[in-house]
């Protein structure tokens, strides 16, 4: 316990100090300080346990039996996560190594981007780890991997360079398989959207949910033995699983941590939308995190909230990127701060488990 409150400190002293070099003009985009946050931000990857789902990564890289060559792979992991479990387990290396390997590509990947688009690059900083380092950097961290290599694909895409398109889509794919969903988010974000085609599409989502939950009760009685299908099986259907509440506290908190990031970033896009942004990077990515946000509420209306949440992380990652001065008011840009300083709050309260009477924290 004495570490995860050290881990916790450390976070919270490393995004003070990222927010207060974010609103200087003078270290917003020095280079040194930049490569600094990257740096310290490796470090503590590397030491941190500030995850619900670190011990199952770490128990499953301690059960790893690097004899039976892709057993994992087939079962659990897509490859590149099995590979970068693999390699570090094949020589002996403690279970770290592999936090460092799942966090080390995503966060080299945003550093080469904010590097290339962002006019703050300590503020595009602040906000990538707000948004997500709880739920990315922390939790899902395959789905962190996808997400990464998916904006790297989007960069590309906005100068036509179709080869390193495909190239990290392909990578995207084979970091989580939920990037398969490509299409519909695709076909979606060709739409020119505002903000009346997005709340009516939300209707129309919501109606035709309605019908698809009748359909997905059937095919969850349906025995498919195809790798693809079975792993998806585990997301879509898993309205079908109870899931046992120990109180009315724990109800509450992890009903937050699924829905504060949902509704934050319709919350974004809505503001995003009275953007008029002159850049093609920046349209695809909001483009694309109103096809995801669509895409996600069509699964969390059938009762897949995994599936729907790890959807929305992907396809939306990027959207940290344009959250700048020169797009947003001060109060508006104040808003999303607090917003994601209380999902922040959410998160530590109920990762330190004050629902939890076997917790020393918990609330009686």
């Amino acid at each position: 316990m004495v570490i995860k409150v050290l881990n916790l400190t450390y976070y919270l002293v490393y995004m003070f100090l990222l927010f207060l070099g974010a609103t200087s003009k003078k270290v917003k985009n020095n280079m040194k300080i930049f490569k600094i946050f990257i740096f310290f931000m490796l470090v503590f990857i590397f030491i941190k346990e500030l995850s619900l789902d670190y011990v199952s990564y770490k128990d499953m890289y301690k059960e790893l039996n690097i004899s039976e060559k892709y057993k994992w792979f087939k079962d659990y992991l897509e490859p590149i996560p099995y590979f970068l479990m693999y390699l570090p387990k094949k020589i002996n290396l403690p279970h770290q190594f592999f936090f460092l390997n799942m966090g080390i590509i995503p966060l080299f990947v945003n550093y080469f981007l904010i590097k290339k688009i962002s006019s703050n690059r300590l503020l595009s900083l602040f906000f990538l780890f707000l948004i997500h380092f709880f739920t990315a950097f922390g939790d899902a961290i395959r789905q962190n991997m996808a997400a990464s290599f998916f904006l790297l694909a989007i960069y590309f895409y906005k100068d036509k360079k179709r080869v390193k398109t495909f190239f990290f889509l392909i990578l995207s794919f084979f970091s989580h398989y939920s990037t398969i969903l490509i299409l519909p988010i695709f076909l979606l974000s060709k739409i020119k959207w505002n903000t009346k085609k997005y709340i009516f599409m939300f209707f129309l989502v919501f109606i035709l949910a309605f019908f698809a939950n009748i359909f997905f009760y059937y095919l969850s009685y349906l025995d498919f033995n195809n790798i693809l299908f079975l792993k998806f099986q585990r997301y879509l259907f898993a309205y079908n699983v109870d899931y046992i509440y120990i109180n009315e506290l724990h109800l509450i908190l992890h009903k937050a941590i699924n829905f504060f990031p949902y509704f934050g970033v319709i919350f974004i896009n809505l503001i995003l939308l009275k953007v008029r942004f002159s850049d093609i990077m920046s349209k695809l990515i909001l483009n694309f995190s109103i096809a995801s946000s669509l895409i996600s509420t069509a699964f969390i209306s059938v009762g897949a909230m995994t599936l729907g949440t790890r959807v929305l992380v992907t396809f939306s990652y990027g959207v940290y990127l344009l959250l700048l001065k020169e797009n947003l008011k001060k109060g508006t840009m104040l808003i999303i701060i607090l917003y994601y300083i209380i999902f922040n709050f959410i998160y530590i309260l109920y990762y330190s488990g004050i629902q939890n009477p076997m917790s020393p924290f918990f609330i009686t």
